[in-house]
């Protein structure tokens, strides 16, 4: 039965593939004589850019939260005074 719903499967997968170049290329082609607005374009570039800052934004903020998370992590596994013991034992030894 499933071999049998794989070969369905991979005939339709087929049969829409090709219907999606058919409309790409026949049904959402610019007819000749006619272009976009260069308005269109301006902003079809403007909201491009804003896209990419916006990305750029978001994996900023994604590794700032990272880090937090990491932080909050080691402040749960480790208690207040163990911190200090460990940060004033090495003031210590580069005092010494």
């Amino acid at each position: 039965m499933s071999s049998i719903s794989s070969v369905i499967q991979e005939v339709l997968d087929r049969r829409l593939d090709m219907w999606e170049k058919y409309c790409f290329h026949s049904c959402l082609v610019v007819l000749e004589g006619f272009s976009m607005p260069k308005v269109a374009v301006k902003e079809a570039t403007k909201l491009q850019s804003e896209l990419q800052l916006l990305e750029k934004q978001s994996a900023l903020s994604d590794k700032h939260a990272e880090y937090v998370n990491e932080a909050v992590q080691l402040f749960e596994e480790n208690s207040l005074p163990d911190m200090f013991q460990v940060r004033d034992a090495e003031d210590r030894s580069r005092v010494a």
